[in-house]
């Protein structure tokens, strides 16, 4: 996984779901990469690669341990989340975020 981001500070949390229920709880799979560069590798190990996967993450810059949110609940840190669509605050439907996991993972902020 290659994860792109324009600061250098804090770290990304993100997740990898193989299910619409672990889609839901945010797993099974993932963690915590620290940032160090704007251009960081991580390697996620013991992934069946033939299922669907969908994925979210998020960049927490200032290393807090969570997602900062302005006054109206929007938020003020970077994150994305698979599929074709922007969906804005919301994360998306598992069925229209789902991608084959066949190559490499890039996460750009």
């Amino acid at each position: 996984m290659t994860i792109l981001t324009k600061n250098t500070t804090g770290a990304v949390r993100y997740f990898l779901a193989d299910s619409e229920e672990n889609y839901r709880i945010q797993g099974p799979y993932g963690g915590d990469v620290e940032i160090k560069s704007n251009k960081t590798q991580h390697i996620l190990y013991s992934i069946p690669t033939n299922k669907q996967y969908a994925f979210g993450a998020m960049h927490d810059v200032n290393g807090n341990g969570y997602m900062d949110r302005n006054f109206l609940k929007i938020p003020k840190e970077p994150f994305v989340f698979s599929g074709k669509k922007r969906f804005f605050f919301l994360l998306p439907k598992f069925k229209k975020a789902t991608f084959d996991l066949s190559d490499e993972i890039i996460i750009e902020f």
